[in-house]
């Protein structure tokens, strides 16, 4: 199957990117990018904006910059906090990542171990139970 580009400019959803087919990344590759993937995104990005810039110079570089961000609809935290909420249900104890001191039902926060204000990031590896605010 061929598939051409038109004069609009296209849609990469679910259903555009289906028509191209399916491919495999081996398991030691996709664990290895998920891993460094804070680091590897915004270089990918960048060496992406620095080669769409040399194609035609007809836009700043922050145009390309911004339109490769991909940003995810909402910060959520809510698988944490139901594991958090089953332990601490549990009489389990549940500590601060950062102080170690032991989280109350009514009051703790799931922290991003990289600001989500840096990249918009849920995964469950950079969500961290902790208290509400630093203790003195």
């Amino acid at each position: 199957m061929r598939i051409q580009a038109g004069s609009s400019p296209a849609r990469l959803d679910r259903e555009t990117l289906s028509r191209f087919g399916s491919f495999y990344v081996p398991r030691f590759l996709w664990d290895c990018m998920s891993r460094y993937a804070c680091w590897l995104e915004p270089a990918i990005v960048n060496e992406w904006a620095e080669l769409m810039q040399g194609y035609e110079v007809r836009y700043d570089h922050s145009v390309y910059w911004q339109a490769l961000q991909w940003h995810e609809d909402r910060r959520d935290t809510s698988l944490i906090r139901d594991l958090v909420n089953d332990r601490l249900g549990n009489r389990q104890p549940v500590h601060c990542v950062w102080s170690n001191t032991a989280l109350k039902p009514e009051k703790y926060a799931v922290d991003h171990c990289f600001p989500w204000s840096r990249w918009s990031n849920n995964d469950l590896w950079n969500l961290l139970p902790s208290t509400v605010s630093t203790p003195t």
